[in-house]
């Protein structure tokens, strides 16, 4: 198929990932001798152009073989299949999403062990996890990691995970019409007076 965007022109192929955003001179369309099967979404409003602020995807539409197909079938199964309010999880997933995108951006393979183990954090921050994840993931020792990310970030990684899904439930609680204890279990503090 073909995407242009912004007078850019980009050939996406199976298994790639591209984003259009509201407002772009924009169209797209399919080969008739190999059509796409695409799975979309459409987000708007002031969050979602603040997340691909922060994220920096603004001016990005096209991202050679970064699949997020599993991603957007999570996201389909929990519109349909989810009873009550899935607002947290529906933005979990969507902030999952586009810090990948991000991480595909920024190359990230490249960057500083540091780095490294900081988006592992921010791409699990609403999971339990412990510094033993983040030793078998990085295949280092607890003290190496912690040193290694306090040289760097002047903090320990679980100081850093606690103060991140700290501000992802502020930012829930601002911009959603969750209950404080929807939000702990989103997020997975086991006292939602924490």
């Amino acid at each position: 198929g073909v995407i242009c965007a912004n007078n850019e022109r980009s050939y996406p192929c199976g298994g790639d990932t591209y984003m259009l955003q509201l407002g772009e001179n924009q169209h797209y369309w399919t080969s008739k001798k190999d059509p796409w099967k695409k799975y979309w979404i459409n987000i708007k409003g002031t969050n979602a152009k603040k997340l691909c602020e922060m994220y920096g995807l603004t001016n990005l539409h096209h991202f050679p073989g970064l699949d997020l197909k599993d991603d957007f079938v999570e996201l389909i199964d929990v519109v349909r299949n989810e009873v009550g309010d899935n607002t947290g999880k529906l933005v979990e997933i969507i902030n999952r999403m586009m810090f990948r995108m991000y991480q595909y951006n920024s190359h990230i393979t490249k960057s500083s062990p540091a780095m490294q183990i900081k988006d592992y954090i921010d791409l699990n921050a609403s999971k339990v996890f412990s510094i033993y994840d983040i030793q078998k993931r990085f295949n280092k020792s607890e003290s190496q990691i912690i040193r290694t990310f306090k040289n760097e970030f002047g903090i320990t990684p679980y100081a850093y995970y606690l103060e991140n899904r700290i501000e992802i439930a502020k930012n829930l609680l601002v911009g959603t019409n969750l209950m404080i204890k929807e939000i702990a279990a989103n997020l997975n503090f086991y006292d939602e007076y924490y």
